[in-house]
């Protein structure tokens, strides 16, 4: 009985934690064009299979947010990732670098975010000359 009890109490508390989003990344990118608009822009194309999967990974991990409202701390700086494909298909994907740190593909509703993700500080060293 004591187990019962412990295990639905484990799935109720399991259940509140935030869930991963649905892929943002599909398929396994051959490298990923990093751009951090407004000015000065600083582009790198990052091609080491680590850090693409590295990063593939991280954005795919994030929870699900449904987004509304407003973020403190927000300057409006962000990240767009082009992630490149062998065929030369591009996905990009939106990273806020302060705030709520929203993430999503470019063109839709904030989908997800990386609060609580090393997301930014790894796109960041990334991106360091």
């Amino acid at each position: 009985m004591g187990l019962l009890i412990g295990g639905l109490v484990g799935h109720y508390f399991g259940a509140l934690r935030p869930q991963p989003s649905a892929d943002l990344v599909p398929g396994t990118p051959m490298a990923v064009t990093i751009e951090n608009p407004p000015e000065p822009v600083v582009v790198r194309t990052i091609s080491d299979a680590g850090s693409v999967a590295r990063l593939v990974v991280e954005v795919n991990s994030l929870p699900i947010v449904h987004h509304s409202g407003s973020c403190p701390a927000d300057n409006g700086s962000y990240f767009l990732l082009h992630f490149l494909y062998s065929n030369h298909d591009q996905w990009t994907v939106h990273v806020d670098g302060t705030g709520c740190r929203l993430v999503y593909v470019e063109g839709t509703p904030p989908s997800s975010w990386a609060l609580d993700s090393r997301l930014v500080e790894d796109i960041q060293a990334l991106i360091k000359p």
